[in-house]
């Protein structure tokens, strides 16, 4: 159930993020790019390194034929980039501050 409810705030949150970046598919034909985006990232084991190259073009692959409009390279990678700095950058940083801040002092 949590991992259901996880990939639904993900799966909003890259709904959005693509709207708000000028991507222009039906709400329908986006949900179901994010559902194949997110089983083909899945299938495909790449290292950390390469992570995000992969996820954009991915990304680029399904989401290319989803759109009619040109020009909409721009709107899916930036909707990618940022999905992964809000879900996975940003909570690493908050993370390593919180940790440094505690304090760990050896007696």
């Amino acid at each position: 159930m949590y991992s259901g409810i996880r990939y639904l705030i993900y799966s909003f949150q890259y709904l959005c993020l693509l709207y708000f970046f000028g991507f222009q598919a039906s709400i329908f034909a986006t949900f179901l790019g994010i559902l194949i985006v997110y089983l083909l990232q899945t299938g495909i084991p790449l290292p950390p390194s390469t992570g995000l190259l992969g996820r954009g073009n991915i990304a680029l692959l399904i989401f290319g034929y989803l759109s009619m409009v040109e020009g909409t390279t721009i709107a899916i990678l930036s909707a990618t980039f940022s999905l992964w700095m809000l879900n996975v950058v940003l909570p690493s940083i908050l993370g390593a501050f919180f940790i440094a801040g505690l304090g760990w002092d050896e007696k």
